[in-house]
């Protein structure tokens, strides 16, 4: 008994820490992944879909073109899952006959 009330004590004093090294261990992750961390995007939008939806939220889908001017890459993080690509020959590569690049499908709803 007295161990319960010891890890409930634990549990009760240190959850503010303990969740705050989690989520922050996780926007690590995300950013510094091996397979999409040389991809360049905004710095934001590398951490979480935060950007993403705050980005299409204020209408500015559209600019997607001026984000890929200014980084100056076919290949655009948009967040840490997301990779947009405006070059044909790359659009080709990701989704050919036997695509190099998994694609997942995600239910939204």
């Amino acid at each position: 008994m007295a161990f319960l009330a010891s890890i409930t004590w634990v549990v009760g004093a240190y959850w503010f820490p303990v969740c705050a090294v989690v989520i922050l261990t996780r926007l690590i992750y995300n950013r510094y992944r091996y397979d999409l961390s040389d991809i360049p995007g905004p710095f934001l939008a590398s951490l979480s879909d935060a950007w993403l939806f705050l980005h299409y939220l204020r209408r500015k889908g559209l600019e997607e073109y001026d984000l890929h001017q200014k980084y100056q890459s076919p290949l655009l993080r948009l967040g840490p899952n997301t990779i947009s690509v405006s070059d044909a020959e790359a659009v080709r590569i990701v989704y050919g006959w036997k695509p190099v690049f998994a694609k997942v499908k995600r239910n939204l709803g």
